[in-house]
């Protein structure tokens, strides 16, 4: 993912765990990192929250007096058949 953008969470109905998933580590020690990486088996999904990185309202410069302001970023998805 680029631009000012940050995924918070992820979630899927898929019960295959991926081989390079994270393991689970005890959310005592650290805070737990957002999975990306998915074995998807047919008809399952997968629902990813994003955040808005927005700079500070005080910085003029990232947030010029005018009408609208434009901020964009990519999500890319890579599956192992090699489609993006």
């Amino acid at each position: 993912m680029n631009g000012p953008f940050e995924i918070v969470k992820t979630k899927t109905n898929s019960g295959a765990k991926h081989p390079l998933a994270t393991s689970g580590t005890p959310k005592k020690l650290m805070k737990a990192k957002v999975e990306t990486a998915f074995c998807l088996q047919p008809l399952k999904i997968v629902e990813i929250h994003v955040k808005f990185n927005a700079p500070k309202a005080s910085e003029q410069t990232e947030w010029p007096m005018i009408m609208q302001n434009i901020r964009q970023g990519e999500l890319q998805a890579a599956f192992s058949n090699g489609d993006m």
